[in-house]
């Protein structure tokens, strides 16, 4: 049993890393990564990958890069190879730009934002329609753009940008949200009154934005920096006002929960991290993986704030994950026939310190009241040579059936050798007849039998 994951690196190589299942932790080389595609001529860091995305349409297996020059495209994985589908550049972006946002979606369209606010909408081509584009504009100092899994919204925020939902349709219409329609400019109103309308009216296409922060205790402006945000649950698409629970984590340090159809402030914050680099639903329906900027990898309750796992052996801060959504059953060991087979969700992350990682958590265990906080398990680690910006799960269900896994045999013998009390282990095997065949030295304080003993301890001197 296998798991593939892709990855993006900042010399804008593709590689492919298949990591076996097990129920014990693998050795460093269980894994080694396989180079897919790289960027035309030398790698370089202009061409590094900023975005990948993935996602199964038909028999197709699709895949979006979006890289750091404005170079976009989506590649058909066959086997260990991507056959070029369609790809672009925005002309648009600046050199100190990069992109922010990328998801393809079940209808075959692919969604792209920079961080100066820059989104397309581009219709991948068909036997029967070419590929088209639709463009928009939104605010600028972007972090992070999600969207919602019925490609009805998009979510947004940013550097002194709140947190803001917009209907993808109205804003890809061509209709500019800008002007005095956004404004809420009126020549007979005063000027504090305009100013106050300008920061609470919303623009054409937007449906719902978040509030200011309060003050702090000293009545200063609380500053907004969004990093990281995250759809929690499925809309429901045959209503008609939005209704969505967004999780948003900021470079201060803390993680907000927001309910649209409460109010414009956060249901919940819980500032208890450093400054936050990712937020993402975890593999259970109420459990959210943050990482900061301090190498530390958690696993909350999107309820309490109560931290579920702490994921140890992580020297570096985590940039990207990618979960499994659903659980898989490990077999147990072959020593132990009589026990159940073991059933562990799985998610993968890459860091600054060059290592994909795969981790494993116990299914259900936010939904138990039982629960107690532990320690995460960390199964495999595979050096990456250059540093990964993105990971991605390749969507094949097949790849959890019948890889190339190491044997229960090999792994539990390295375990008990690693295990050892100390006096080299047991004495099976070639290493019995090696321990027979030395000399017994005789203990302190006894005669050994030649008759000379042991010399005296050396007395301290005062």
């Amino acid at each position: 049993m296998s798991l593939r994951f892709l990855t993006g690196d900042e010399n804008g190589l593709i590689k492919s890393v298949r990591i076996p299942i097990s129920d014990q932790p693998l050795p460093d080389g269980s894994a080694c990564p396989v180079t897919l595609s790289q960027p035309p001529g030398d790698p370089t860091r202009n061409n590094a990958v900023d975005k990948l995305a993935l996602r199964t349409v038909g028999p197709q297996k699709l895949l979006a890069v979006a890289r750091n020059g404005g170079a976009a495209s989506v590649s058909e994985v066959e086997g260990d190879g991507l056959r070029i589908i369609h790809e672009w550049k925005e002309p648009r972006m600046k050199s100190a730009d990069s992109y922010i946002g990328l998801a393809i979606t079940p209808s075959n369209r692919v969604y792209t934002c920079t961080t100066s606010g820059h989104i397309r909408r581009t219709s991948l081509p068909s036997p029967s329609s070419e590929a088209s584009t639709s463009k928009a504009l939104l605010p600028m100092r972007l972090c992070d753009l999600q969207i919602s899994s019925d490609e009805r919204y998009l979510a947004y925020g940013g550097d002194e940008v709140n947190l803001s939902i917009w209907d993808i349709e109205k804003a890809l219409s061509g209709k500019s949200p800008s002007g005095s329609e956004a404004q809420g400019s009126n020549a007979n109103e005063a000027p504090a009154t305009r100013k106050r309308k300008k920061n609470t009216e919303l623009f054409s296409a937007e449906v719902w934005r978040a509030k200011n922060l309060p003050n702090d205790f000293l009545s200063l402006r609380q500053p907004v920096h969004v990093a990281s945000l995250a759809f929690l649950g499925d809309s429901s698409s045959e209503s008609s006002s939005v209704s969505q629970h967004i999780i948003t984590g900021d470079r201060y340090g803390s993680v907000q929960r927001y309910d649209t159809r409460a109010s414009g402030r956060p249901v919940a914050k819980w500032p208890m991290f450093k400054s936050v680099r990712k937020v993402q639903r975890g593999c259970s329906e109420r459990e959210i993986l943050v990482s900061d900027s301090e190498s530390n990898l958690f696993s909350i309750d999107s309820r309490t704030g109560k931290i579920l796992r702490n994921f140890k052996q992580v020297s570096g801060a985590v940039t990207c994950i990618a979960t499994v959504p659903f659980p898989i059953q490990v077999p147990a060991p072959q020593s132990s026939q009589s026990s159940p087979a073991i059933v562990q969700s799985y998610f993968s992350s890459v860091s600054l310190d060059r290592y994909l990682r795969l981790h494993s958590t116990k299914p259900g265990g936010p939904k138990d009241k039982n629960v107690v906080s532990h320690t995460g398990q960390t199964r495999a680690r595979v050096f990456m040579k250059s540093t990964p910006t993105s990971v991605v799960w390749d969507e094949d269900l097949n790849s959890t059936k019948g890889g190339d896994a190491p044997t229960d045999d090999n792994v539990n013998n390295d375990d008990e050798d690693d295990e050892g009390d100390g006096d080299g282990g047991g004495e099976s095997g070639s290493d019995g007849g090696l321990w027979e065949d030395l000399d017994v030295v005789a203990e302190d304080g006894e005669d050994s039998e030649d008759g000379v003993g042991t010399p005296p301890p050396r007395k301290r001197r005062l």
